[in-house]
């Protein structure tokens, strides 16, 4: 599990930096805020995600509180807040860490997210993304705490690249590091075939598992389901499937850290009761062999985590289950499917459209600053090449 070096600050110590109105008439402020001042800000902070460009699930308020609460130990953390007067116009949700690239001692600000927050960015309404970002590093250039600023897996074209060139008209230096290439799916609503917008080279695959479907019937009763509601014993459920394969003997599954669980049950129930939770099973004669937790938002549909029962491997649970929730997607009217996290595969199967990410990077233009650059635009660069060209890229397909 990621280890979080968080700043536990006050507002005694960590007073609110006030910055003057700028011509643009939007003005910012750095604060350190708490679970309770996360809780007030919510109806806005809503409001505010409705009107981006993005309304996704790890923008919203739920998401980033299930954070602070469950790795964060419910202390402070340093957001910049960026109004219009006194309408909210836009959050970073930021926390203070003395390393930088999550080993290189430093002082930095990194982006309220980890393994488990699917993408970050600046949140804010579309309308004025440029400007907003304008704003919202003004407060981070008068805040003199840090020599790096770190935000990872941006998509590409977010808010926070518009705040990358402020930086760099600035005189900052900033750096990108490409990252996951995340699969999404078009999903052809209302039609009878949901999976007619798949990738045409893999159209034999899909349509080997109808052979196996057959034969998963042949065991017994096969049944799909979709549930809205959180309900603690499937959520338990889906933890011993998914603990019981691969991920668990690798340490990478919910259930290997209490912290984990926690983050995703507080995130999951607040997203029951806005009404975006979507948890899909596939069951044979009544116990669940594949489940996926996801999230609906504005007709889209992102899925963060799936599992599936290793030991029925033959018959390709995850990827059966996958095929009915395409088409149930389809048939529910919701428009793109995300597969979230790197390209595989096993994702590629059914999803051709790739939305890039990256880790981004802004430095004081110091001596040390200028140091952490050199490393993160240059050497790195040539680690990774040279660990490719030796090992292969992750996020090729192969074929």
């Amino acid at each position: 599990m990621a280890q979080f070096a968080l700043q536990d600050a006050s507002r005694d110590t960590h007073p609110t930096l006030e910055i003057t109105r700028h011509p643009s008439s939007y003005s910012s402020t750095l604060e350190y805020l708490t679970l309770s001042d996360l809780d007030g800000l919510e109806p806005e902070w809503r409001n505010l995600v409705a009107r981006g460009e993005y309304a996704e699930p790890f923008y919203q308020p739920y998401w980033i509180r299930a954070f602070v609460q469950s790795f964060h130990q419910g202390k402070s953390a340093p957001f910049v807040l960026v109004r219009h007067g006194r309408d909210l116009k836009g959050i970073l949700p930021l926390m203070g860490s003395r390393r930088f690239w999550g080993k290189i001692p430093a002082r930095s600000l990194r982006s309220l997210s980890g393994i488990h927050s699917c993408r970050f960015d600046l949140i804010c309404e579309s309308q004025h993304k440029d400007a907003i970002a304008e704003s919202a590093w003004k407060a981070l250039e008068d805040d003199a705490t840090w020599n790096v600023i770190e935000a990872h897996n941006v998509p590409e074209g977010g808010a926070f690249e518009a705040l990358m060139r402020h930086a760099d008209r600035a005189g900052y230096l900033v750096a990108r590091w490409p990252t996951v290439l995340s699969p999404y799916l078009n999903v052809p609503v209302g039609q009878k075939d949901g999976l007619q917008n798949c990738p045409a080279r893999y159209k034999k695959d899909r349509k080997r598992l109808e052979s196996r479907f057959r034969k998963l019937q042949e065991q017994g009763d096969v049944s799909f389901e979709v549930v809205t509601h959180f309900d603690e014993a499937i959520f338990q459920e889906f933890l011993r499937l998914e603990g019981a394969g691969w991920k668990g003997q690798a340490g990478g599954a919910i259930s290997c850290a209490p912290a984990i669980v926690d983050f995703y049950r507080a995130a999951l129930t607040r997203a029951a009761s806005q009404g975006h939770l979507r948890m899909c099973a596939l069951s044979l004669n009544g116990r669940r062999i594949a489940m996926e937790l996801a999230l609906v938002t504005e007709n889209r549909c992102y899925s963060p985590k799936i599992a599936y029962d290793e030991g029925l491997s033959k018959f390709g649970p995850g990827q059966l289950m996958a095929r009915l929730a395409i088409q149930d997607l389809a048939d529910r009217g919701i428009e793109k499917y995300d597969l979230l996290g790197p390209r595989a595969r096993h994702k590629a199967l059914w999803a051709g459209e790739i939305r890039p990410h990256a880790n981004c990077f802004i430095f004081r233009p110091t001596l040390v600053g200028t140091a952490y650059y050199l490393f993160a635009a240059r050497i790195a660069p040539m680690i990774k090449r040279a660990k490719y060209q030796r090992y292969g890229d992750p996020q090729s397909l192969g074929d």
